[in-house]
């Protein structure tokens, strides 16, 4: 555990040895006039040792970080309590220290972040949009050179309270960036920097080779064209949801066709719909360009915790802008990496994962609501328990979100899905099926079922 600052010898010890020279001098003759000289310099020794002991940061082991070969130490102990296990939330990991003190208060927080699609944007500008936000002020910048990261940081000051901010930005290959934060009260400024840097120094970033072959493999799916995959200029799949019982519980069906528009020539839709145990339903609509350069995508949602819409778009620059619709209206926009696909061409994407050499990708999923969602795709061994319906493949795939959700895909030879299993909150197995036993199934759902399915056919022509 590493410890700032340094200290070799213990406060019992310097104590015991400080005692034991104080009651050998005593034994000398006219020692005893100095004595109570004596004891009180040893007094104000161990107080201002005791001082110092309280007052020592230990850093905690490295807290490591599922998605990537990025691992951070936290202050830890004398008042510093901290999370050990980075959160994610809206295309961001984090992880937290907070320091309390005597009276119970939270008087200082260290943070450290980890971002999936940072903005496109230079490190002070960053930081100013930084100030803003908090209402505050920048007092001084600098930069701290760690290994190979270099920080570029900024101490920012609350304007409406005794309240300052270490903000730090380094950015990372694969168009990751990690920002470090440390708020403190103005009264420990000194102590508050020097814990700022040791925060930056304890950060070790290593090579991540899984996400450079999502990029990769990501990039080889764009330059065959989603248009060339398809049989008959459109792609189709069904399959019925069924829960642990099989009874079914709902269904999927992705949809769409390369038509001769430009620049966005394919158009499709993708829905989600679950009847128990509770409804709920998503569907997408959405047009892209043939190597997913471009796209823009419409996700209506509804459960019975309410309805939402959200529009996604993405640029030739890679830039995503999101919009929320449903009140509260909100827009965001970020910049996306080699390794993003949209989720509505994740079937394609598999197909290219087994033609390539790799047995282990991480990519980042765009959801239909503008989440970037980082997972871990693998090939997996065929069993005799799992060549039941004649699979010639299995792929897993692992959602790093923490979520704990996971799916295991079987393929045939032709590289076809034929079922998921599929396990969020519960397990769902995903039987592949066609458009009239959907509609079958579920009569509710048949209009627009159908409607969907007549426009697509139509746009093929």
């Amino acid at each position: 555990m590493a410890v700032f600052p340094v200290s070799y010898t213990s406060v019992p010890e310097i104590t015991e040895n400080l005692l034991y020279g104080v009651l050998n001098f005593m034994k000398k003759p006219g020692a005893d006039k100095i004595a109570l000289l004596g004891f009180l310099v040893l007094a104000l020794i161990i107080a201002h040792l005791i001082i110092i002991s309280k007052s020592t940061v230990k850093f905690s082991g490295p807290i490591k970080l599922i998605c990537d070969n990025l691992s951070v130490s936290l202050p830890s102990g004398n008042g510093w309590q901290n999370e050990n296990q980075w959160r994610y939330h809206e295309n961001t990991f984090a992880v937290s220290s907070i320091f309390i003190s005597g009276r119970g208060s939270v008087t200082a927080m260290a943070n450290c972040r980890y971002l999936l699609a940072p903005p496109a944007i230079a490190a002070d500008i960053q930081c100013r949009q930084k100030a803003l936000a908090m209402n505050g002020t920048i007092e001084k910048t600098g930069q701290i050179t760690t290994g190979k990261l270099t920080f570029d940081w900024a101490l920012i000051k609350k304007r409406t309270m005794p309240l300052k901010m270490f903000f730090g930005i380094t950015s990372l290959p694969n168009n990751r960036q990690v920002n470090i934060e440390l708020f403190h009260t103005e009264d420990n400024a000194e102590r508050a920097e020097q814990i700022f840097k040791n925060l930056a120094d304890h950060l070790r970033v290593k090579n991540n080779t899984l996400l450079e072959a999502g990029g990769k493999t990501v990039t080889e799916l764009k330059n065959k064209q989603i248009s060339s995959l398809l049989e008959n200029r459109s792609y189709e799949s069904f399959f019925i949801i069924t829960d642990t019982k099989g009874n079914p519980a709902g269904f999927t069906i992705d949809m769409f066709a390369a038509g001769n528009q430009t620049p966005l020539n394919i158009e499709g839709t993708s829905s989600f719909y679950l009847q128990r145990p509770l409804p709920e339903q998503q569907i997408i609509s959405f047009k892209s360009d043939d190597g997913f350069n471009e796209f823009t995508c419409r996700a209506d949602s509804g459960s019975v915790f309410g309805a939402k819409t959200t529009e996604v778009q993405l640029d030739k620059i890679t830039t995503v802008t999101v919009r929320k619709l449903a009140p509260p209206a909100e827009k965001k926009i970020y910049h996306v990496g080699p390794a993003a696909v949209p989720e509505f061409f994740i079937d394609q994407l598999l197909s290219q994962f087994l033609d390539s050499t790799y047995k282990q990708i991480i990519v980042d999923i765009i959801e239909a609501d503008g989440k970037i969602v980082p997972a871990l795709i693998s090939r997996t061994d065929i069993t005799g328990a799992d060549d039941k319906d004649n699979a010639s493949y299995l792929l897993n795939m692992e959602i790093l979100d923490g979520s704990g959700s996971s799916q295991k895909t079987y393929l045939n030879s032709r590289k076809q899905i034929l079922k998921i299993s599929l396990q969020q909150k519960d397990l769902y197995v995903l039987e592949k099926t066609d458009l009239e036993n959907i509609v079958k199934q579920f009569p509710e759902q048949a209009g627009y079922v159908l409607d969907r399915s007549r426009f697509l056919k139509q746009r093929q022509q």
